[in-house]
């Protein structure tokens, strides 16, 4: 892919490095960001933060507004959205129809972050960093945040009404294209298991990772991790990993080992090979999106699209997609 368009030289200086967060909805990218910001990175701008308590989120989502809407624009365009994500082909970045939105992608993000160093999160990125590789002038540094896919899945079961067949295809899509896009670049992996067990011990790592790839992050430690503890209290322990799922897939499966054999600091991060996302992810989500949200007609044409990939391979699954689509009021993210 070519990332090699750039902002005007004249506008050049030499801050520190920006930091982009991905992670699946749900997966603590929230509060990462916010940390994030009060280790020093600016935020957007004031009257374009997403910052206000919400359902799920009682600090905040940490979002540009201008932004969320500009990334949604793009999914529309492959006729998806964030909760259907669609296929996007290699290069999709490079199509004509999308490379005439690059000068509208650069004003709408120098808006939004008008400083050269910025944090910024929206997990629809996972899907469109490619776009925006092409029309950042720095590379930044990647902070990507990993969750247990099934926590994943009973968070947005409880904000969404979404079901864990759909919720599981989600997380390994927007995974997927966040590691394969992301190739390359600096990252830094946070286990959002370890932030809620450990969050002063994280945060510090977090800082001296960030410092040790060219980002200005000097802010105090402990206030950064205290946003953690006032805003989710204790850690909660679950007994649900997918990668003991007798309904999970075994390129799901390896995707999990992959993300747990992630050092914590990459200075260019190597995506080695993936594999084919999971035929059940890319029927069951090619069948959310090729019908309208009538509720009971899209989830039984889903769901049986889904068990029909399963039992292809041998499996049976025990979970109904029940509520699969009361998500359409909503595109707000954790």
């Amino acid at each position: 892919m070519d990332h090699s368009w750039s902002y005007d030289q004249e506008d050049r200086h030499e801050p520190g490095r920006p930091v982009v967060v991905l992670g699946m909805h749900r997966s603590g990218t929230s509060v990462v960001t916010r940390i994030v910001s009060l280790l020093g990175l600016p935020l957007c701008r004031d009257d374009d933060l997403l910052s206000g308590p919400a359902p799920g989120n009682p600090t905040g989502h940490w979002e540009s507004l201008s932004l969320l809407k500009f990334n949604e624009r793009l999914l529309n365009m492959f006729g998806g959205s964030w909760v259907f994500p669609p296929p996007m082909s290699r290069n999709w970045e490079s199509a004509p129809s999308v490379a005439a939105f690059r000068g509208e992608g650069v004003r709408v993000f120098r808006n939004a972050h008008p400083n050269e160093d910025w944090v910024w999160k929206d997990p629809r990125t996972c899907l469109t960093l490619p776009f925006w590789r092409t029309a950042w002038r720095d590379a930044p540094v990647v902070v990507f945040v990993s969750r247990e896919p099934l926590e994943i899945y009973l968070s947005l079961r409880k904000r969404e009404g979404l079901g864990k067949a759909h919720c599981i295809a989600l997380w390994e899509r927007y995974t997927r294209s966040a590691l394969l896009g992301a190739e390359g670049l600096p990252m830094v992996t946070i286990s959002y298991e370890q932030l809620m067990k450990d969050s002063l011990g994280v945060v510090a790592n977090l800082r001296d990772d960030l410092a040790g790839l060219g980002v200005m992050a000097h802010g105090n430690v402990d206030a950064a991790a205290q946003c953690v503890s006032t805003a989710f209290g204790r850690s909660r322990e679950y007994n649900y990993r997918l990668q003991a799922d007798p309904d999970s897939t075994e390129t799901q499966r390896l995707l999990i080992k992959f993300i747990e054999s992630l050092p914590r600091t990459s200075p260019k991060f190597i995506a080695t090979d993936l594999g084919s996302e999971s035929s059940s992810t890319t029927e069951l989500l090619c069948a959310v999106r090729c019908y309208p949200p009538v509720l009971s007609v899209a989830a039984r044409e889903a769901w049986r699209a889904f068990r029909r990939s399963a039992a292809a391979r041998g499996l049976v699954f025990r979970d109904a997609l029940d509520g699969h689509f009361r998500v359409m009021r909503s595109g707000h993210d954790g």
